[in-house]
C-alpha cells in the first residue's frame, strides 16, 4: 500500500470564511492567550513584542489542510483517506505570522465499513488484473502451443525417409 500525504497552508482570503471572524482582538485578550500557546508562539509573544502591537491587535487567518491517502499499489484504488482542515488566527510579530489559536477545525475520513469495502474492491480488481495480465496470456500460449505441436509432429512424420529394402 502506498501512503500519500499532502499538506497545504495559505492565507484565508475567502470573504465568506472571513465574514464571521473578528478582524482584531483587544491587546489584553491577546496577552491573556499567551500562556496557553505552544512554546514557539509563547517565545515570540514576549511582553516587549506585545507592547509593540497596536490596540486592538489586527488578526490574519491561515488555512491549513492535510490529506492522507492510503492507495492500493496494484489497482490505484484509495482504500482509506483522512482530511484535516483548520483555520488559525495569527498576529504579526516582527513581520512574521505567529499562530494564536484555531478558530475552526474539521477532520473527516472514510468510515471503517467503507474502507473495508474499498479494500475488498481493490482485492477483487487486483485478482482480475492478475488474471488478465498473467493467467490469460499463459492460457492463450498453451492453447496456441497445442495446434503448433500437432503441425510440427505431422510434418516430421511426412519427412521421414522410407526404410531401405533389405536384400
Amino acid at each position: 500500500m502506498n501512503v500519500y500525504k499532502i499538506g497545504v497552508s495559505a492565507a484565508v482570503k475567502d470573504p465568506e470564511v472571513l465574514g464571521p471572524l473578528p478582524p482584531a482582538l483587544p491587546k489584553k485578550l491577546v496577552a491573556a492567550l499567551v500562556p496557553g500557546l505552544d512554546g514557539g508562539a509563547r517565545e515570540r509573544l514576549t511582553p516587549e513584542a506585545l507592547s509593540a502591537l497596536p490596540d486592538p491587535v489586527p488578526l490574519a487567518y491561515r488555512g491549513e489542510s492535510t490529506l492522507v491517502g492510503y492507495v492500493d499499489r496494484q489497482t490505484g484504488i484509495a482504500i482509506d483517506q483522512t482530511v484535516d482542515r483548520k483555520v488559525v488566527a495569527t498576529v504579526r510579530v516582527g513581520g512574521e505570522p505567529v499562530p494564536l489559536l484555531p478558530v475552526s477545525a474539521v477532520t473527516f475520513g472514510i468510515t471503517p465499513e467503507s474502507s473495508e469495502e474499498l479494500g475488498d474492491k481493490a482485492a477483487s480488481a487486483g485478482l482480475l488484473l492478475t488474471l488478465v495480465t498473467v493467467v490469460a496470456p499463459l492460457v492463450l500460449l498453451a492453447v496456441a502451443a497445442v495446434p503448433l505441436s500437432v503441425l510440427y509432429l505431422r510434418g516430421r512424420r511426412r519427412r521421414r525417409p522410407a526404410p531401405a529394402a533389405s536384400a
